[in-house]
């Protein structure tokens, strides 16, 4: 009988392990289940397949040893950041001080943005794309409108001034194929808008703790590009190869290919004969 009891105990923990496993499955099938891999640089098993494993492996292996070791280190050792007492000294404007005025419209409207993309890549189930530099960028920006001001405000905003140039090549070169309904556009627009030409002059503007480092200061330029690779070319990149998203729409094969197949049937020349340059 006490055999019995065990066992029963046994199969109701696997069971309610199976089906909490089962629902973590689920929850994540839904942040992509919805992309069309059928649109030109969103995807597919020719991003996959891209590189091989073993170059994958390589790549990241040599990269985060480089950094970790030799990198890292020394810029760590070499950051400088202003005191408690001399970030209270700069906080001379009340929207340095406190949440106030333009300050507060622009959190709230940069809250609503977020919330809205938030709310189509949920409605679309593919809300893996918030992995997204940019609305990485728009969350650090919302933390630093409504931070108090202190040494880690300053280290955020150092850092992510240097990590703007994504957002800011997004906004000039926008890819749109992939944003077919109603206002999603607009969003795309407003939101790179605000994080590249009204939220970073406003807290320059701002002063206190919003204060850039001295311009032969390159230590935070350094540790912005390693942030950058690490977290595009290896943490997203790697989330996003296992359902054949392309999450670097510059190294895609996939919006190569389509862009090849359109000046081809502009030059009315066969795919495979296009320039070599854009093979």
């Amino acid at each position: 009988m006490e055999d019995s009891h065990e066992d029963k105990v046994r199969i109701n923990k696997n069971s309610i392990r199976m089906a909490g496993l089962e629902s973590i499955r689920n929850f994540l099938k839904m942040s992509y289940e919805g992309v069309d891999f059928q649109l030109a640089g969103n995807g597919g098993f020719d991003c996959y397949d891209y590189l091989t494993i073993q170059s994958r492996v390589t790549d990241t292996c040599v990269f985060v040893m480089l950094v970790f070791i030799l990198i890292f280190p020394k810029i760590i050792r070499s950051l400088t950041l202003p005191k408690e007492w001399e970030i209270a000294k700069f906080c001379q404007k009340p929207t340095a001080q406190r949440i106030c005025g333009f300050r507060k419209f622009l959190l709230i409207a940069l809250s609503i943005i977020l919330g809205i993309e938030l709310g189509y890549k949920i409605s679309e189930r593919s809300w893996i794309f918030l992995l997204n530099p940019c609305h990485v960028i728009t969350i650090l920006q919302i933390y630093l409108l409504s931070a108090e001001p202190g040494r880690m405000c300053t280290a955020v905003f150092r850092l992510h001034i240097h990590l703007l140039f994504g957002a800011f090549l997004a906004f000039v070169f926008p890819v749109l194929n992939t944003r077919v309904r109603h206002g999603e556009q607009m969003i795309y627009y407003l939101q790179h808008f605000m994080i590249t030409l009204v939220v970073p002059p406003y807290l320059i503007h701002t002063g206190g703790a919003y204060r850039c480092e001295p311009l032969r200061d390159f230590n935070w330029v350094l540790l912005a590009v390693v942030v950058w690779f690490l977290y595009v070319f290896h943490f997203t990149s790697h989330e996003y190869v296992h359902i054949g998203e392309p999450q670097q729409h510059v190294m895609s094969c996939c919006l190569r290919s389509f862009c090849r197949e359109k000046l081809s049937m502009v030059r009315n020349v066969p795919s495979d004969c296009a320039h070599p340059h854009l093979r």
